[in-house]
């Protein structure tokens, strides 16, 4: 009887250590999914509007400046577009100078450079000594410095929209647990504890396989406030919090809208703390 009571005792408390470790994961799961984001930086992907380069072949931007009458049906409008862009070839070489051109001239990361030639015979031929050879390099030279002024572009066009195209496809997977969102007013304390934007809306993402373009959507939800970035700071109070709440209700300020929103924000950070800062050319 002795030894079976112990047995018993010893199952017991496994069931319990298995019962505790099981609440534990539970409760690590429950807080990382529930994880108060107080830097940009934290969230799984990101890009700043001021990031995107000028290439307007491929790269569309589409704001959502207050217009005196909106189409209430129009629920999604196009806010940014990137198409894959069409990678050209370098230019060729005239035949009377090609053999004289060092390898790699057609990457667009290198400079292209030029060597003497030596023949069989151990002659030395000299890229210099033929005048036409010399101006049809330095013709050729233009056309490619063209050429890869624009590729360069491109590929970071290509980066974009490959980055574009991941995430659709990621959100998709995951759509029950992640969303994307279009934000601004980067929110930032001297003590570095949290720089994040505190004005936000809800958007979709799109993809048109035959035109090979990634679209951000603009939908009809309303724009929010990160509150949790508020709470978290402690800077401030219920009553204010629920004035500027109430004029985001109102006024449904965009985070695209160039025209209100700033002064929305403005008066948002004035009531934070009298020492508090707007800043409307990136942050001080």
């Amino acid at each position: 009887m002795f030894n079976n009571n112990q047995s018993l005792v010893k199952r017991n408390q496994e069931g319990k250590n298995k019962v505790i470790s099981l609440f534990n994961y539970i409760k690590e799961l429950n807080h990382l999914k529930n994880k108060s984001i107080l830097n940009i930086s934290e969230h799984s992907w990101s890009l700043m509007f001021s990031d995107i380069h000028d290439d307007s072949e491929n790269i569309k931007i589409f704001y959502r400046d207050r217009v005196a009458e909106e189409d209430e049906n129009d629920t999604n409008e196009v806010l940014l577009a990137v198409r894959k862009p069409i990678l050209r070839k370098c230019p060729a070489p005239d035949p009377i100078f090609v053999d004289y051109l060092l390898p790699d001239w057609d990457d667009w990361r290198k400079e292209a450079e030029v060597r003497d030639l030596e023949t069989q015979d151990g002659r030395i031929l000299l890229f210099s000594d033929d005048a036409v050879r010399v101006e049809s390099y330095k013709n050729w030279l233009t056309q490619r410095d063209k050429w890869r002024d624009k590729r360069k572009i491109k590929e970071k066009t290509k980066n974009l929209f490959n980055s574009l195209y991941s995430l659709y496809y990621e959100l998709i997977r995951e759509a029950e647990t992640k969303e994307l969102i279009v934000a601004n007013g980067m929110l930032c304390d001297n003590e570095n504890k949290f720089k994040h934007p505190i004005l936000t809306h809800r958007v979709i993402m799109d993809f048109d396989s035959d035109e090979n373009i990634v679209y951000i959507k603009d939908t009809n939800a309303s724009s929010e406030l990160y509150t949790i970035l508020l709470s978290q700071s402690e800077i401030l109070n219920g009553d204010v919090l629920n004035k500027i709440n109430e004029d985001l209700q109102k006024n449904d300020y965009h985070p695209l809208d160039r025209e209100d929103s700033p002064a929305f924000l403005k008066n948002l950070v004035h009531q934070l703390s009298s020492n508090s800062l707007f800043s409307d050319s990136g942050i001080p």
